[in-house]
């Protein structure tokens, strides 16, 4: 390990030793550019959970409007059924029955 440290040592004149500490510089600068980006990969990982939850929130809610349209809509077939009116309800569309 002496020898190691000894060759290393005698192998760094001036240029050497600027362009490894230039290199550490480098390295330096990179892992606190990494830092950053991980910090702000799970910031945006956060929001995006948390808008994924938002976004089933009103799925839902919707899905229940929908149901309680249909529901709505059959009431209101149902009614005017009642008056004799030729109308149905196929799940998707109010239908007007006419003799041809």
């Amino acid at each position: 390990m002496n020898e190691i440290k000894t060759n290393i040592g005698s192998g760094l004149n001036g240029d050497y030793r600027k362009d490894l500490n230039g290199n550490f510089t480098i390295i330096k600068t990179t892992e606190g550019g990494l830092k950053r980006d991980i910090t702000t990969i799970k910031s945006d990982h956060k929001t995006i959970l948390e808008k994924l939850e938002d976004v089933k929130k009103l799925e839902k809610a919707n899905a229940e409007r929908l149901e309680q349209q249909h529901l709505n809509i059959e009431q209101i077939v149902a009614a005017l059924q009642k008056f004799e009116v030729p109308i149905e309800w196929d799940g998707e569309n109010i239908v007007i029955r006419e003799d041809v």
